[in-house]
């Protein structure tokens, strides 16, 4: 039987480990060095806190106005009807009386440029639809208009809310005196039956819409709606669009400011 050598090298404390037994702990004290650098804290101070808050601020509404954006292009090139022009819900207006008049159209051609009426909403259409009967649409400046519609009956349309909730101011007075197409004030006008559309371009001035039976009769009752070209609208939702990503852009850098770690 052949005699056990055992290992070589140095014994550890306590005499040898016999074979297989527990290695005892040993007492080596590990050499002296530089302790672990600690990172820094990360510190949300006031800066930081207010730059977060103007993130989120900024971040939000970026968002909107990309939403916004994107309504707008979707609205341009999907709503539009064949002739190009956006058109309003349709609204039942009707009054016994002789004639429906609109809320007075202030227009001031002396806004800046790109703050024109006519460039912003391009031509502008009236529909009216009295079914069978012959009605009668037209605008007029409300100065014209005047001595026609003293003394005449008729409800003036003060608020529209829905199809069929429309809020009327009435004025009372008699029949009109001649059948309303047969005035000479009318900047546009349109009569007949069905549908009528009165095609205009705003201008300066304060305009009233008149819409009556073509034979000057009691008792109007038609459907309609407003349409308008909108060139501007694919404009502003561009500028919208544009608005939101450099927005995002800037909410980006104030979250990296407010969250990054201090060296």
């Amino acid at each position: 039987m052949a005699d056990t050598v055992p290992p070589s090298g140095p014994v550890p404390p306590g005499g040898p480990v016999p074979p297989g037994g527990p290695v005892p702990p040993s007492d080596t004290v590990p050499p002296d060095g530089p302790a672990p650098e600690e990172r820094p804290q990360r510190r949300m101070t006031a800066g930081r806190i207010i730059a977060l808050v103007l993130a989120v601020i900024v971040g939000i509404g970026s968002l909107a106005l990309l939403a916004a954006g994107i309504t707008g292009l979707v609205v341009d090139q999907t709503q539009r009807d064949s002739d190009g022009y956006l058109t309003t819900e349709q609204v039942r207006l009707q009054t016994d009386s002789y004639a429906l008049v609109g809320p007075a159209l202030d227009i001031d051609t002396n806004a800046p440029d790109w703050a024109q009426a006519s460039d912003v909403l391009g031509e502008v259409q009236l529909r009216v639809d009295g079914g069978d009967q012959d009605v009668f649409v037209g605008l007029a400046r409300e100065s014209d208009a005047a001595d026609y519609l003293a003394g005449l009956g008729y409800d003036e349309v003060t608020r529209i809310s829905g199809d069929d909730d429309v809020d009327y101011t009435a004025h009372d007075g008699a029949a009109p005196e001649t059948v309303p197409a047969e005035q000479q004030f009318w900047a546009v006008q349109a009569s007949g039956s069905g549908d009528q559309t009165l095609t205009f371009e705003p201008r300066d001035g304060r305009w009233v819409v008149v819409v009556m039976n073509a034979d000057g009769s009691a008792g109007v009752d038609v459907t309609a709606r407003v349409a308008a070209e909108l060139p501007v609208l694919p404009w502003v939702a561009f500028g919208l669009l544009v608005g939101g990503v450099v927005g995002l852009g800037i909410s980006a850098l104030l979250f990296y400011v407010a969250l990054r770690r201090p060296r």
